[in-house]
Order: structure tokens, then sequence, then C-alpha cells
């Protein structure tokens, strides 16, 4: 779609930055992976996006979502897709100084969709993540965190919505909301298992403890 659904593989990257740890050279230019095959969107969509007021869902046209994530005008249009969206699949979204919003689309009708928030801060992620609670009272979202990354997922069928916020060093919070079908989601990185493995592999990598260890336990001393 753009270079932030680039950014957005994996999450955990951004908490920590893209550069290797001292000493260690960086990884070459990653060989694409292959293009995806077609996915259509559900008849009846049950997920959604807010924005001011106004949802939105998998399966309509861009039209459509233009009509709720109205693009300011300071932002610049782009139409870029990742290596592996190929033709059929199309990209149109907008990038704005602070907040982005774009849309990857199968035969005109959406399949994922993407917002985006730079500088953000945490009482903004606890709205949105309050607000989608509130409207889907019915589902009880899986929670993943990891030292600088937290997100929330919400899953029906094959739909699939994400909340994460991840602390980008110099940079404040980084807030991405995501909506699409899972087999999409898994390509950019956007799935719990996915995320959790990120998070491991990054700890590992830095050395980052993943809980505090227990205090040993001690006898009694016995005069």
């Amino acid at each position: 779609m753009t270079r932030r659904v680039l950014n957005l593989i994996p999450l955990a990257v951004l908490a920590f930055g893209c550069a290797a740890p001292s000493g260690e050279k960086s990884a070459s230019t990653p060989t694409p992976p292959p293009a995806v095959p077609g996915v259509t969107p559900p008849e009846s969509p049950e997920l959604f996006l807010l924005h001011r007021g106004l949802s939105y869902k998998l399966g309509t046209t861009w039209e459509d979502a233009e009509a709720v994530f109205e693009r300011p005008r300071s932002a610049f249009d782009f139409s870029e897709l990742p290596a592996a969206f190929q033709p059929p699949y199309r990209g149109r979204g907008w990038e704005g100084s602070r907040e982005s919003f774009g849309v990857i689309l199968y035969q005109q009708r959406s399949v994922l969709a993407m917002q985006q928030f730079d500088r953000a801060d945490r009482a903004q992620l606890d709205e949105l993540v309050k607000a989608y609670e509130t409207a889907l009272p019915n589902l009880t979202p899986q929670y993943v965190t990891g030292k600088q990354v937290n997100a929330w997922f919400w899953q029906v069928g094959d739909e699939q919505l994400m909340v994460a916020g991840t602390d980008v060093p110099q940079s404040g919070l980084h807030i991405a909301v995501v909506l699409g079908m899972r087999p999409l989601m898994q390509r950019v990185g956007a799935t719990p298992a996915q995320l959790e493995s990120d998070i491991a592999n990054l700890n590992r990598r830095f050395e980052i403890p993943t809980r505090d260890p227990k205090p040993e336990s001690r006898e009694p001393n016995v005069p």
C-alpha cells in the first residue's frame, strides 16, 4: 500500500529501530515473498474501522472509504502496494503529517484498510481501544504486549481487526489500526502469533527479559 505498510512488518521492530546491535552487520535485502493469491471479503462483514462517529467495513469501494476517512488538504495521495501484492490488487490512500489512511483493493473492493498515527500518546491509544471495546461488546480482544508494544486483536471468521501502539525511540507513540482479511493480515505481520514471535525474537536479540525473575525462597533462620 505504502511505505507505512512496510514499516508495519514487523510491528515490534518499531520499538527498537531498524539498526542492528553494535558490531552486528545489517542483513541484506530479503527476497520478496511470493505473490498473494486473490482474497475476497465476506458478503456481510462484521468488523469495522471507526472514524469521527462513522464506521467503515471491508468489501466497499475506495470512494466509500474516502467518505469516512476524508483526505486532509495538506495530505498527499499514494497508490503503492507492498511487494507481495501485485495486480489485480490495487492500493489507494493518503498520508498527512501525523495521520495516514490507505486500503488494499481486490476487484475494486477493499480487503485490507489501515489507519496510522505518528507522535501520538497513550491517552489516544486508550481512547481508541475503549471505542472498539464499546462498539464490539460481544467480542473479547486478544491482548499481546512486549516491552514497548501493546496490541489488541478482534476476530470474526476470516476478518481481523488490530489496534497497536508502539513506542518508537525519539518519535513518541506510533498507533496502527488495521482491518483486513486474515490471510492478508498475515502478510503484513498483523496477527497475534506473528507479533508474539517478533517480540520474543527481539527480546532474545537484545537480551530483554520477558518477565522479572522470581525471588529465591529462603528458609527462616532457626536459632
